[in-house]
């Protein structure tokens, strides 16, 4: 099962290297050495495939792929040291610094961000769904509303949040999950968020440069570096 957001201009729909890599990782055996020595074992199989860019801001609206103790009792691969689970740290939820975390360095420590294009084996997504469901998120918002004693609609300023809203995420199932495997692609290549007019203007502008590229790749010139949405074009 393919799933993806719709906001994103240069999304690729059941992107065929992202799938295939998800479906090359199945269970494999491998010798895992302790104590007691060479014990042959399996892999757990991959459960859930992600796609994740670099993230280039602290405030971006982009959840980021951490990993913390798992809170739920489930069997593992090895039967000893501390257990952990994948998870989606959504922006809202995330304290100021684990968001900046090495932003002084060449990329933030806390660096793949969930670019919400999801592969799932469709046995387990629906085993999950019946079995835990997905949790609910409580986000505050800015929403304007109408004043009955006013008689007209209040628009809060743009700094204040006067709501909560309830919500959910597909990141939600890594946290139940066994396995999940990430594919960090290219941002340039591969994020062109659609949120604003001016988002539409630079989305426009970031699929003709991809497309240009391609063409140049394959060995066509062009007589200048103009694109779509470029002044004079």
């Amino acid at each position: 099962l393919f799933v993806m957001n719709t906001d994103n201009l240069l999304a690729k729909v059941a992107d065929p290297v992202f799938l295939g890599y998800c479906m090359s990782c199945a269970a494999k055996e491998h010798d895992h050495r302790g104590k007691e020595g060479a014990v042959r074992q399996r892999e757990e199989p991959m459960s859930v495939g992600m796609k994740t860019i670099e993230r280039n801001e602290a405030e971006e609206r982009l959840g980021f792929l951490i990993s913390r103790k798992a809170r739920h009792k489930v069997a593992d691969v090895y039967e000893k040291g501390e257990k952990r689970r994948p998870m989606i740290m959504e922006p809202h939820e995330a304290p100021e610094s684990l968001k900046r975390q090495g932003g002084d360095r060449t990329h933030y420590e806390y660096y793949a961000a969930d670019l919400c294009q999801w592969y799932f084996r469709l046995d387990d997504v629906l085993d999950l769904a019946v079995k835990h469901g997905v949790p609910w998120s409580a986000v505050s918002t800015r929403s304007p509303h109408f004043s009955v004693r006013k008689a007209r609609v209040v628009r809060p300023p743009e700094e204040v949040t006067n709501s909560i809203k309830l919500e959910q995420a597909m990141g939600g199932f890594l946290q139940h999950t066994r396995r999940v495997v990430a594919m960090h692609v290219d941002r340039a290549a591969e994020f062109a968020p659609i949120r604003s007019d001016l988002d539409a203007r630079i989305g426009v502008q970031s699929l003709g440069m991809l497309h240009q590229g391609w063409i140049k790749s394959a060995g066509g010139i062009f007589s200048d570096d103009r694109v779509a949405t470029s002044k004079s074009d």
